[in-house]
């Protein structure tokens, strides 16, 4: 749990996720104090926050509802806003991960070349030795493929 949490921050950091998850964690709750204090049938800032909630994670739930026309435009923006930052969050997540798994591709890739030149002064262990790994490389090359 330790080890994934902090994975978890590196790649927001690396990212530059941090930024935009913090502007939407602003954006949250600016927009649940200004529903809380316009619009009439929301009466304390909890219920707010989880209108705001249910509105963002698309739940929609149905027990708090905007009545007037400045929250609904609050809670339109607000969900349109949602939907960018976790597709731009996924998507910068995801493309970190490729680029680690074509890094350690062509990491393993390059070792395997490097050692395909000296090839003709190995002994036959040192040669099936490498056909394996030549082999393993392979199939982790088929399975990625396989998954895509």
């Amino acid at each position: 749990m330790r080890r994934s949490r902090k994975l978890m921050f590196q790649i927001l950091k690396t990212t530059g996720a941090h930024r935009i998850l913090w502007g939407f964690l602003i954006t949250f709750f600016v927009s649940s104090i200004l529903i809380w204090k316009t619009e009439p049938t929301i009466t304390t800032l909890g219920d707010s926050i989880w209108y705001c909630f249910t509105a963002v994670t698309t739940i929609g739930f149905g027990d708090q509802c905007a009545t007037i026309w400045i929250p609904r435009l609050i809670t339109i923006v607000l969900s349109i806003y949602s939907i960018i930052v976790f597709a731009i969050l996924t998507a910068m997540i995801t493309d970190l991960f490729i680029e680690y798994m074509r890094h350690k591709s062509g990491e393993d890739t390059q070792e395997l070349l490097k050692e395909l030149e000296n090839v003709a002064e190995m002994s036959q262990d040192e040669r099936a030795a490498l056909q394996a790994k030549a082999r393993e490389l392979l199939q982790r090359a088929k399975d990625f493929d396989k998954d895509k």
